[in-house]
């Protein structure tokens, strides 16, 4: 008995993130070493709030769909079901949500690319609202008769999604805006996929059960559609085969040049020409980036890498200068367009240094210094800097605040450098390192993660 819950395999976890706390029902799959497993994150509606997880583990169909003998024999995962205090929503909490998901995978045997989440009205809006704000961290969701607000939606344009609602629900309004008694507002399941098609989806799936159908069949009001999409096998079989492994999502950044981002926060970019294309590195996703590239584009596709030695690269009409700045590591490079104002920094800016292969921070500094001097020649000072992790800039976590690579970043990553040679500068302990102890210091919009080793 846990708190007074009597659940195999089940414990209680407490989330916290900036002052918000939820506590948490886990279930725990039988699991083997060296495998990993999806996490499905169920969201409750608004009649399971307050202190009692009970109310959300005897809630049916819901988070126990996932924790029956017949679907973890086939399907084997882990369950978080979080418990939404009394008289609030799940929208405050997407942020601790998050969090958990990517501290799930990290203290687990999570598979990082299976996240999938669900929820039922109030948490079918909290599922919405997750995938509006995290649509990198997803693999599939399945909101039932909830509401979100459409334009943010679009933001979740690469999630493959199936959502489910009642025509008749006179809870949440199947179509059309809704003002949640719960102080979010939105818009029903309908009207949701429509906007979520227009954004690009292609894989957005849609059940809307007939008036009367929820009464007459399911023998339940028509505000819980969730007893039929809970017993749709196909529509959950669907969700567990989605994975971010080999999933890209594709931005236009101007004419001429596509940023791309793979499950890792690797960032690639494609830059046309007139005779050709050069694809500028290729992450480590699971799906074919080359091919990817070459649908973009039909122009032939060449490779070229931040991380090696290259004197120069030309894409037709579009010269592709190369600028050495190794650091991270040796024979590292950024690339240079200057047709279409670009500079490519891979892992240049956003620095670590406690890697194998590490150079000096002396040479490191040295580099860079002979790249600004570049940099501030006539046609070189209006160029957009796009990293190697684009979403990571000025953070490790895509929670933090997003501070772009920039000619201010160079110079005070100058500046921290001499601050980190000259010891004049504090060093906090990093969690990830690779033998040897790592640091983090920051100055300004610079940040460098380093091992004593290379401060020389």
């Amino acid at each position: 008995m846990i708190n007074g819950i009597e659940k195999k395999n089940i414990s209680v976890k407490e989330l916290k993130k900036d002052g918000r706390y939820l506590n948490a029902a886990l279930y725990t799959p039988k699991t083997e070493p060296g495998k990993t497993y999806p996490l499905v994150l169920f969201l409750h509606g608004a009649g399971e709030r307050g202190d009692d997880l009970n109310l959300v583990l005897d809630f049916t169909p819901g988070a126990d769909t996932f924790m029956t003998d017949a679907w973890q024999a086939e399907h084997p995962c882990f369950v978080l079901a979080p418990q939404c205090p009394e008289n609030q929503c799940w929208v405050p909490y997407v942020d601790l949500l998050a969090q958990s998901l990517l501290e799930m995978a990290a203290q687990y045997p999570v598979d990082i690319c299976r996240l999938y989440v669900t929820g039922v009205s109030m948490g079918g809006a909290g599922t919405w609202e997750l995938l509006t704000r995290y649509p990198h961290k997803i693999a599939a969701a399945m909101p039932i008769c909830g509401y979100a607000e459409p334009f943010k939606l679009r933001a979740a344009k690469d999630v493959p999604v199936w959502a489910f609602h009642a025509e008749d629900d006179p809870v949440v309004p199947v179509t059309g805006y809704y003002h949640s008694p719960h102080g979010a507002v939105g818009v029903g399941s309908r009207m949701a996929m429509s906007s979520l098609r227009s954004s690009g989806n292609r894989d957005a799936h849609y059940t809307e059960y007939p008036a009367g159908e929820m009464e007459n069949v399911y023998h339940t009001h028509p505000h819980g559609s969730w007893t039929a999409a809970y017993q749709n096998k196909e529509a959950l079989e669907w969700m567990f085969g989605k994975t971010r492994f080999d999933r890209y999502e594709i931005e236009f950044i101007c004419p001429g040049v596509f940023y791309m981002e793979d499950y890792n926060n690797d960032s690639m970019y494609l830059v046309e020409g007139k005779e050709k294309a050069l694809l500028i590195d290729t992450g480590l996703g699971g799906g074919n980036v080359k091919k990817m590239a070459e649908s973009l584009t039909s122009l032939p596709v060449e490779l070229a890498v931040t991380h090696a030695h290259i004197d120069h690269l030309l894409s037709g009409d579009v010269k592709i200068e190369v600028a050495e700045v190794e650091g991270h590591t040796p024979g590292s490079v950024v690339f240079i367009d200057r047709a279409h104002k670009c500079m490519f920094t891979g892992d240049a800016f956003g620095l670590w240094m406690q890697v194998p292969l590490a150079r000096p921070i002396s040479e490191y500094k040295a580099a860079v210094l002979r790249l600004k001097e570049k940099l501030q020649k006539p046609g070189y000072t209006e160029l957009a800097f796009l990293g190697g992790h684009r979403r990571q800039e000025g953070g490790e976590d895509p929670q933090d605040k997003y501070v772009p690579n920039s000619y201010e970043k160079i110079d005070d990553m100058l500046t921290l450098c001499d601050l980190i040679l000259e010891k004049k500068i504090e060093a906090k302990p990093f969690p990830m390192n690779f033998g040897e102890p790592a640091f983090i210091s920051t100055y300004k919009t610079a940040y460098m993660v380093f091992m004593e080793s290379v401060r020389k």
